[in-house]
């Protein structure tokens, strides 16, 4: 007999389709990495950034997306707000596909499981160019 408090296939691709259409929405740049810095998500203005879907960068690093120096920056940011488990604030320089070279402040953030284990990092970076 199934649970009635378990949602159903369909409830959950709603929940998800409608969870994806919020995220895409923001326009602001949000991603979402595990441990290892390997990205599992993000919006549309994060792929934006990078010139490529979100299905293309999924299962890539921040070394298979950005210059070498670029990615051991976000990296060692990552690690500072992994290892404080709080969360971090910093700005940082990067380089859209159409050249321009932007600002932005980015706020990183640990991600629990629903056991409390440390499971991953999200991201959400703002232009602040004009600033």
């Amino acid at each position: 007999m199934p649970n009635d408090k378990l949602l159903s296939e369909e409830a959950v691709r709603k929940q998800l389709s409608f969870m994806t259409s919020v995220i895409n929405s923001i326009p602001d740049l949000i991603f979402y990495k595990d441990l290892e810095g390997v990205y599992l998500g993000g919006n549309k203005a994060f792929a934006e950034l990078i010139g490529q879907s979100i299905e293309e960068v999924v299962g890539k690093t921040d070394f298979d997306l950005f210059p070498e120096n670029v990615a051991r920056f976000f990296r060692e940011k990552d690690h500072e707000m992994l290892d404080s488990r709080h969360t971090k604030r910093n700005d940082e320089w990067v380089d859209y596909p159409d050249g321009r070279h932007v600002l932005l402040d980015t706020l990183k953030t640990p991600l629990f499981d629903e056991h409390g284990n440390l499971c991953g990092l999200l991201g959400i970076s703002r232009d602040i160019t004009g600033r």
